[in-house]
């Protein structure tokens, strides 16, 4: 295995700058769950087509970031593809060694310790029909928003803080048994959001949140919404809708936690990492504290 003029190693001639750019993402975002698939691929998969779901059980990831990360080795061609619509892949003959791999880890290692670690990706949320509506390369320049936070979730570690104003029973659904996974690895789980009334669907979604557990760990649900004579509209509340992750990975955008946020409406968000991230995942514990916990729902 060579260098190109980059000085980014070469598999093949169809890997390029922008497929080694994906593979070292996944590499700095998910260094531990990309160490675990490609052992797993290299010392068990044995040739055979090896499910998505499967390789997620097996490390311990989420469907989204196994599939990421299995996406990225596919394209610097570590691995090869064998089945698309069933996402399977195939071993191949890795072209890295592990001496290779082992100084490639420890760059990114001495990166996350030692260089700033400011980013922020572009989020997107679109109707069915919305690649129609635009000349734009919509893959090419915003992630998938619904995926992106999905593998938020299933990344934290330690706490995890989900806030939207609105919610339905359809993302509560989708989401329940991520959030019991998350409570099954010890993970703190805060939720935000407005009242319930008549007029929303919020009562039935925290119902199906608030039944989410494993053994005696649950959701911490809480409300920030109060009768307020300085608002016009009579109530002070929120509209940002955020996830946070560790304190250190957030999501933040227009999207609320529901089916038309996520999956039929142009909704724009950004996932941030380090200094920025921090800095409204700081906010929104803040702004936890004066929130009671729900009751009565």
């Amino acid at each position: 295995m060579g260098d190109n003029a980059d000085g980014l190693p070469v598999t093949d001639q169809a890997s390029s700058l922008a497929d080694w750019d994906r593979y070292f993402r996944m590499a700095f975002l998910y260094p531990t769950q990309l160490t675990a698939v490609e052992r797993l691929l290299e010392h068990e998969a044995d040739g055979n087509a090896v499910e998505v779901e499967a390789i997620g059980r097996r490390v311990q990831a989420s469907y989204d970031q196994v599939f990421e990360i299995l996406s990225a080795l596919s394209s610097v061609g570590l691995f090869k593809q064998s089945d698309s619509s069933h996402y399977t892949l195939k071993k191949a003959a890795l072209r890295t060694s592990e001496a290779e791999r082992h100084v490639a880890g420890a760059a990114l290692r001495w990166a996350r310790e030692n260089l700033s670690t400011d980013s922020c990706e572009l989020l997107l949320a679109t109707p069915a029909s919305g690649q129609s509506k635009t000349p734009m390369a919509l893959d090419r320049s915003f992630l998938d928003l619904r995926t992106a936070l999905r593998s938020l979730i299933a990344s934290a570690r330690k706490r995890l803080v989900l806030a939207s104003p609105f919610w339905d029973t359809n993302v509560a659904e989708d989401l329940a048994v991520l959030l019991e996974r998350r409570l099954e690895a010890g993970v703190e789980i805060c939720i935000l959001a407005r009242a319930p009334t008549g007029g929303n669907t919020n009562r039935d979604a925290l119902r199906i949140l608030r039944a989410v557990r494993y053994q005696e760990r649950c959701c911490d649900i809480r409300i920030l919404e109060q009768p307020s004579s300085d608002d016009p509209f009579g109530r002070s509340t929120f509209h940002f809708k955020v996830a946070c992750s560790d304190s250190e990975r957030v999501y933040l955008g227009s999207a609320n936690f529901n089916t038309a946020g996520l999956a039929s409406r142009w909704e724009l968000g950004v996932l941030l990492e380090g200094a920025r991230g921090r800095l409204v995942s700081s906010l929104v514990e803040s702004l936890l504290g004066a929130a009671p916990p729900v009751i009565g729902l």
